[in-house]
């Protein structure tokens, strides 16, 4: 099933927000898998897997919005190419797959603040 991938707000390369919302809370296990393969999938962009390089990786935190569980991080994406994405959604959408669960979507960017 392909991930749905919505852009809102300031969509920065250099501070690239993704928020990852679920159909459901993950177990714990799944909440670590899903936290090593963003963070594996930063490592590859960090030596250049991307044609260029990933320089920065938050925290991984998680959230609640609207009674949905989120998970939420930053990348300064540097000078990567914008592949580094398709290949992000990629490993998300085969994630979900063989986890058999469902993401609701993957936001990239930040809403307008009032």
């Amino acid at each position: 099933m392909a991930l749905q991938v919505e852009k809102v707000g300031e969509v920065n390369w250099a501070g690239l927000a993704f928020r990852l919302y679920l159909e459901e809370p993950l177990s714990s296990e799944a909440r670590e898998r899903i936290r090593a393969l963003i963070h594996a999938w930063y490592i590859v962009g960090a030596y250049g897997g991307f044609g260029g390089m990933l320089h920065f990786l938050s925290e991984i935190g998680e959230g609640d919005e609207a009674g949905r569980p989120v998970i939420e991080w930053w990348v300064d994406m540097g000078s990567a190419r914008p592949e580094a994405l398709d290949t992000l959604v990629r490993c998300l959408e085969t994630f979900e797959e063989v986890e058999q669960m469902a993401f609701g979507r993957l936001v990239l960017g930040l809403p307008p603040t009032a």
